[in-house]
């Protein structure tokens, strides 16, 4: 059964450098990043508007799960509105079997020294909103201070109960 993943985590804990090795990993994994989306509509990732972006991530994610492809998808998902919009566009829910909800974290510190694009005080923000976070009790939670992608890629796997979709 083709398996949702949602990598979840705060700015610069590697959710995108992770997916990219988790795809080279396993070739039947298929990425939709929520910032792609949020470029091709509106020519950056700052801007977002949830009820439109997010079910078009789940939209993409159900095409590539129709097709027998694993699919992960990336963004911050802070609020639970916003990861509901992702699964009811992929035909899926919190506690369906083949939902994997991955929390990666690393500190504010960590993640002013890796995202040297953002400002200290953007990063800042970004961090306040991540103390009231949804918590799913069933997420796999991942501490990417000490961990290079790789690592943190392979962590995943061993702890993911793929099938084979294809």
């Amino acid at each position: 059964m083709a398996r949702l993943i949602l990598l979840r985590g705060t700015v610069g804990s590697g959710k995108t450098s992770v997916a990219r090795i988790l795809a080279e990993l396993r070739p039947e994994l298929k990425v939709v990043e929520v910032d792609d989306i949020k470029i091709e509509k509106y020519g950056t990732t700052v801007e977002c508007i949830p009820s439109r972006d997010f079910p078009e991530a789940g939209r993409r994610a159900m095409s590539h799960l129709k097709r027998g492809f694993h699919a992960v998808v990336i963004e911050a998902f802070c609020d639970l509105d916003h990861i509901n919009y992702v699964l009811a566009e992929s035909e899926r829910r919190l506690d369906s079997t083949d939902v994997t909800m991955i929390w990666m974290n690393c500190t504010e510190s960590t993640a002013v020294a890796r995202k040297e694009s953002l400002s200290a005080g953007t990063v800042h923000e970004q961090f306040k909103r991540y103390g009231t976070r949804y918590v799913h009790p069933g997420e796999l939670s991942i501490d990417t201070d000490n961990l290079d992608a790789e690592e943190s890629a392979r962590r995943i796997l061993v702890r993911i109960p793929f099938e084979s979709s294809l």
